[in-house]
C-alpha cells in the first residue's frame, strides 16, 4: 500500500474525509491513495491488519475535525482513551513507525493538546497541521497537495538511498581492483626497467674488459716481436716483408688495422643493440583501462570513458573495462549505454556476478523492475551468498508489489550481514 493513507473517525469527519479522498485520488490516481482499512477478513487480527497498512504507506493523513476529541462509544466513554480503539491504533502505530503523518484539520477544529491525549498519541502534538476551510476549500486542497508532492519525492528519495550506497560501494571496489592492478602494473615496469639497466651495465662491463685484456694482448705480442727481431735471421727478414705485403700495400701498420677491426665490431654490436631496443613495443591496453581511476574520482567522467575506449580498443575481449566503462556511464545516468556494455560483459564472461548486479541496478532505474529481478536471480546463483543481490531483488519486488517475497529477500540480506536499515524491514514484522 505504497502512497497516502487516510485515516478519520466516521462520527466526526466521514463527509470532509470523503472529499478529501476523491481531490487525491483524482491527482495522483487510485493507486496511490487509500481510505481507511475498510474491510478486514473475518478472523483476521485487526491491529495486525492496521500494522501492515500503515507500515506500507509513505504519508498518514489523519483528519481531525469538531468532535475527533470528544467522540464515545455505546457506553458514554471517551473512544480516544480505549486502547482497542481503531483509529488511536492506526495513529500510535504510525508514530511509533515514525510514518510521515499530517494532521488535517477540518471543521475549524483546533490541534488537541497533549494533557487530553493517551500517552501513545501525545507526540501528535508536535507535528505541523494543515486546515481544509470550507470557505477556501480549492485553495487549501491545492496548497495540500504541494505538500504531499514534496513528501512523496523525499520518501521516495530515502527509499533510493541503499541501492545507491550500494552502486558506490561496488564502484568503490572496482577502483580498488583497478589501482591494485596499476600498482602492480608500476611496479613490474620498474622491475623490468631495473634488469634492462644490469644488463646494460655488465654488458658494458663485459666489453671493457674485453678491450682491456685485447689490448694487453697485443702489447705483449708487439713486445714479444720486439724481443724476436735482435734474434731472427735474414731469412725470417724476407719472410717478415713477404707475410707483411698486404699491409704495405695499403700504406699502414698491422697494429692499425687490427684496431681498426675492434672499433667495427664494437660498432656493429652497438647497432644491434639499438634496433633491438626499438623493435620493444609494449601493451598498454591495462594502462588506458587503469587511467579510468584517477578521472572518475577526479569525476572526469568522460575522460574515463575515453581511457576505456581506447582499453577496450587495445583488447576488445577485456570484460573488466566493459564493465567500468558500464559503471562510468551510470555516472552520466546513461542507463542504456551502461546496459549495453554490461551486456558485452557479461557475454565475455558470463560467470561475473558484478557485472548482473551492475545491470540491474541500471535497469531498475529505468523502471524495467522485472529485468532487473532477472539480473538479481542471475547473481544470486551464481554467488548465493551475495547480500546485495537479496538486498536490490528485495527493493525491485517491492516496487512491482511482491511485497511478501520482497520482505524474505530483505531479511535474507540482513542475515549475510547487510545492513539493512529497520525502517525498510518495519513491514515485514
Amino acid at each position: 500500500m505504497s502512497g497516502i493513507f487516510i485515516i478519520y473517525r466516521r462520527e466526526d469527519s466521514a463527509g470532509h474525509a470523503g472529499r478529501l479522498f476523491d481531490r487525491l485520488r483524482d491527482h495522483f490516481g487510485k493507486d496511490r491513495v487509500f481510505i481507511d482499512v475498510t474491510k478486514i477478513e473475518p478472523g483476521e487480527d485487526f491491529v495486525e491488519a492496521i500494522n501492515r497498512a500503515v507500515g506500507f504507506c509513505d504519508v498518514l493523513l489523519s483528519v481531525i475535525g469538531s468532535r475527533w476529541l470528544t467522540c464515545t462509544d455505546e457506553k458514554g466513554l471517551r473512544r480516544l482513551d480505549n486502547p482497542e480503539d481503531l483509529l488511536r491504533l492506526e495513529t500510535a502505530t504510525a508514530l511509533k513507525r515514525n510514518v510521515h503523518l499530517i494532521p488535517v484539520l477540518v471543521q475549524g477544529a483546533k490541534t488537541p493538546t497533549a494533557e487530553v491525549l493517551p500517552d501513545d498519541l501525545k507526540r501528535l502534538t508536535r507535528l505541523q497541521t494543515i486546515e481544509l476551510r470550507d470557505t477556501r476549500w480549492d485553495a487549501d486542497i491545492a496548497d495540500l497537495i504541494s505538500l504531499l508532492e514534496k513528501t512523496l519525492a523525499s520518501v521516495l528519495n530515502a527509499k533510493r538511498e541503499p541501492k545507491s550506497e550500494q552502486a558506490r560501494e561496488k564502484k568503490n571496489e572496482e577502483r580498488a581492483r583497478l589501482a591494485l592492478k596499476k600498482k602492480n602494473m608500476e611496479e613490474k615496469a620498474i622491475r623490468k626497467k631495473a634488469e634492462a639497466e644490469t644488463k646494460k651495465k655488465a654488458e658494458r662491463e663485459a666489453l671493457r674488459k674485453r678491450s682491456e685484456a685485447k689490448k694487453l694482448s697485443e702489447e705483449e705480442a708487439t713486445q714479444q716481436k720486439a724481443d724476436a727481431e735482435v734474434k731472427r735471421s735474414p731469412d725470417e727478414e724476407v719472410a717478415k716483408k713477404k707475410a707483411g705485403g698486404i699491409f704495405q700495400r695499403f700504406g699502414m701498420k698491422p697494429f692499425l688495422l687490427i684496431v681498426m677491426l675492434v672499433v667495427g665490431i664494437m660498432v656493429t654490436y652497438i647497432i644491434s643493440r639499438k634496433d633491438t631496443t626499438r623493435e620493444f613495443t609494449p601493451d598498454y591496453g591495462d594502462v588506458y583501462n587503469d587511467k579510468e581511476n584517477t578521472k572518475t574520482n577526479l569525476q572526469d567522467y568522460r575522460g574515463a570513458i575515453n581511457d576505456y575506449d581506447k582499453a577496450i580498443e587495445l583488447k576488445p575481449e577485456d570484460a573488466d573495462a566493459y564493465n567500468g566503462r558500464g559503471l562510468t556511464k551510470y555516472d552520466l545516468q546513461d542507463y542504456r549505454g551502461a546496459i549495453i556494455d554490461h551486456d558485452k560483459a557479461i557475454g565475455l564472461k558470463p560467470d561475473n556476478e558484478k557485472a548482473y548486479i551492475n545491470r540491474g541496478v541500471a535497469k531498475y532505474d529505468l523502471q524495467d523492475y522485472q529485468g532487473a529481478i532477472n539480473d538479481y536471480d542471475r547473481a544470486i546463483e551464481l554467488k548465493p551468498d551475495y547480500a546485495i543481490a537479496y538486498w536490490n531483488r528485495g527493493v525491485s519486488k517491492r516496487a512491482i508489489r511482491m511485497n511478501q517475497e520482497a520482505c524474505q529477500d530483505l531479511k535474507k540480506a540482513k542475515s549475510l550481514g547487510a545492513n539493512v536499515p529497520d525502517d525498510i524491514l518495519s513491514p515485514c514484522e
